[in-house]
């Protein structure tokens, strides 16, 4: 018989365990081995604690105490492979009771690691990398470069907004040199004339689909439009909420935000497109005024495999433009 697996700790969300693990093991090891050394600690990335998402559910794989350490360029491939022995060397077992120890499944095909015990050195998730290297492994070969300048429109609708989440939520721990923090702080936000674009393309995209449900309900299409009058009118409270949002925001002129039939049709609509169209007579930007009203790469594709490969974004966005 197989003896149950032992309960689990209390669960701890996984950017106190990165502040635990950093503040109680990895600097004070980097402070005795390595003094001097400039370097940012921080948790970001991909995991759904880096978001605050975490729960006792999000345990069960690839979750545990973990953060990544940015050292110069130079200094990584001098010493990220040394501290990373070090670290498995010397970490403690255990941090809030939770292993640092993440077990592989042992199968190619199945990538996912689980926190398990450890007799000897850990298998850690303490990662060592130079800044601008992650920057372009995470958001595209452009982005090594904007940890001292800014993206261009252009740029911008290659970064999926998830990525960009990643990237500026988590926490930082220590910043020594400056620019972990500086790079998070410039793509924080979209620059004024991008968020009215990308605003415009989402709008438009409402236009195009907001009388679908009422076309779904007469095309006796249930599974599209099941209980198609009560669909219709929540929807068509949320376009209104949503219109009500844009006017508070102040970036066009008021809107009629009060919904109305679509065409000779009995569907309540909003006419999302009245949005987009008011918003596209405010940009100005030269890369964004004349593009098609597709917005940026996370718009108009939702494929994972597509958005986890910068690379593969960057050329559908140069071909969208049209340029080589």
């Amino acid at each position: 018989m197989i003896a149950p697996a032992p309960p689990d700790p209390p669960f701890v969300p996984g950017l106190d365990l990165a502040r635990a693990l950093y503040e109680e093991a990895v600097r004070p090891i980097l402070a005795a081995t390595h003094p001097g050394l400039p370097y940012a600690a921080a948790r970001i990335g991909p995991g759904s604690e880096v978001l605050g998402l975490d729960s006792a559910r999000s345990t069960d794989h690839d979750w545990g105490p973990r953060l990544q350490l940015f050292l110069a360029p130079d200094d990584a491939r001098r010493h990220g492979p040394a501290l990373h022995r070090l670290l498995a060397e010397r970490l403690p077992g255990r941090i809030r009771g939770w292993s640092t120890h993440y077990r592989g499944s042992g199968d190619p095909d199945d990538p996912v690691s689980h926190l398990a015990p450890a007799d000897g050195p850990v298998d850690h998730r303490v990662t060592v990398h130079d800044l601008p290297g992650w920057l372009a492994e995470r958001l595209g070969p452009p982005a090594a470069a904007w940890t001292a300048a800014e993206p261009s429109a252009t740029d911008w609708l290659a970064l999926p907004q998830q990525r960009l989440a990643e990237f500026t939520g988590g926490a930082v721990l220590h910043d020594g040199p400056g620019t972990l923090t500086a790079a998070r702080a410039r793509l924080r936000w979209y620059p004024d004339q991008v968020w009215r674009h990308l605003l415009a393309c989402q709008w438009q995209r409402i236009a195009q689909e907001e009388a679908f449900v009422g076309r779904c309900a007469e095309a006796g299409d249930d599974l599209g439009a099941p209980d198609p009058a009560a669909k219709a009118r929540h929807l068509a409270d949320a376009y209104e909420a949503a219109a009500r949002a844009h006017n508070a925001l102040g970036l066009t002129e008021p809107l009629d935000p009060a919904r109305r039939r679509y065409h000779s049709r009995p569907y309540p609509v909003l006419h999302a497109d009245r949005f987009a169209r008011s918003l596209q007579r405010t940009v100005t930007e030269p890369q964004l005024r004349d593009r098609p009203l597709i917005g940026a790469v996370d718009q108009w594709a939702d494929s994972t495999d597509l958005l986890a490969h910068p690379g593969v974004v960057r050329a559908a966005v140069d071909a969208l433009a049209g340029e080589d």
